[in-house]
């Protein structure tokens, strides 16, 4: 999200600990701040949200102790409009790809923070959010549930900004099954939550694709594959159906080692069964997010620049997934004209 810089006094700032993704300060980085700040070497600018007319710290809780313990009265911030629950989210979030390195407990921290703010969130989404994985979330979400720390929500929103239902059914068993070999009373077996909320399982054990080809959820703008001038297309195509595949059997996989082993069951429990299934989940997320069904923004699927060179943003191949589409769909406003002229020269 964009901001703008101001200099603002430092005492104007609200620093709130409740949204410090931190479960403490590091000393020595503080003091490695100071330093920096004391010598006039560059250090980036904290974000702050301009929430009415108060201003609260998101960003950047380290510098600004820094920035005090060197006695400085003033400070450049990136200043962000919104809420109180955008700033808060955008506190929680940070420090994923720069900047100290997050602890487990950091990441703990970040996760409740999270729940507790949005339990109407996927843990899908709340993954992609963080950038904890789907088990980490799913363990935690649990441990809040039990305690009431957070309610149980009967649907969550994915990140696809859609909401389905999340509580798992529970249905009496069919037929006998392998548990009762060893000698367990069965009353009830629990189906497979959706796949965090985001993946909706179904019954004959296929997965139904989140992806542009679900017609119901494409975007209608979404620029689409044409094999006329993409070299790649063809192998793009089957890549597609090979992932799709996988995505299916490991969405069977899930759905059997879910109902294999009833509520409570020793072996449940020894395996560590919710633990497997996430890793599951995290399986088939990273292999759909990564289906090659967009063309790349930079070359327009030709594997070229416009300049004839080489694009290195989809390593000449062409083909991006969709997880690589919706980060780059800014890129877009700049090479569409060209796909445009490349689509309209073969269509016409």
């Amino acid at each position: 999200m964009d901001g703008k810089k101001q200099v603002l006094a430092l005492g104007i700032i609200l620093i709130d600990e409740t949204i410090q993704p931190r479960v403490e300060l590091n000393v020595e980085h503080v003091e490695d701040l100071e330093t920096a700040y004391q010598t006039g070497k560059e250090v980036g600018c904290p974000t702050v949200w301009k929430i009415g007319d108060t201003y609260k710290l998101a960003k950047g809780f380290h510098r600004i102790a820094a920035m005090k313990r060197a006695n400085l009265s003033k400070a450049e911030f990136l200043v962000r409009e919104g809420t109180e629950e955008e700033c808060a989210v955008d506190a929680l979030c940070s420090n994923q790809t720069h900047g100290l390195k997050r602890t487990n407990p950091d990441k703990q921290r970040c996760v409740e923070g999270l729940l507790k703010l949005k339990p109407d969130w996927s843990n899908g989404k709340i993954a992609e959010e963080s950038g904890v994985s789907v088990s980490t979330i799913s363990k935690v979400r649990t441990q809040l549930e039990d305690k009431r720390d957070i309610p149980k929500v009967e649907r969550r929103k994915g990140r696809d900004g859609k909401s389905r239902a999340s509580e798992r059914a529970v249905v009496k068993p069919k037929q006998a099954t392998s548990a009762h070999a060893f000698g367990l009373d069965i009353f009830e077996y629990i189906q497979p939550e959706s796949l965090e909320a985001d993946e909706p399982a179904s019954g004959d054990s296929t997965l139904k694709k989140s992806s542009s080809t679900d017609s119901a959820g494409a975007d209608p703008c979404e620029p689409t594959i044409h094999p006329e001038f993409m070299p790649n297309a063809i192998e793009a195509a089957n890549a597609v159906e090979v992932l799709s595949t996988w995505i299916s059997r490991l969405a069977s996989l899930r759905s059997d080692m879910s109902n294999c082993y009833p509520k409570r069951h020793v072996l449940a429990r020894r395996i560590d069964l919710p633990e497997l299934l996430g890793e599951i989940d995290d399986m088939i997320a990273r292999l759909d997010g990564q289906r090659p069904e967009f063309p790349c923004p930079s070359c327009c699927g030709t594997t070229h620049l416009e300049s004839g060179r080489a694009c290195l943003i989809c390593d000449t191949w062409g083909m991006i997934g969709r997880e690589h589409y919706n980060n780059t769909k800014a890129s877009w406003k700049k090479t569409m004209p060209r796909y445009l002229a490349l689509k309209n020269g073969v269509e016409g």
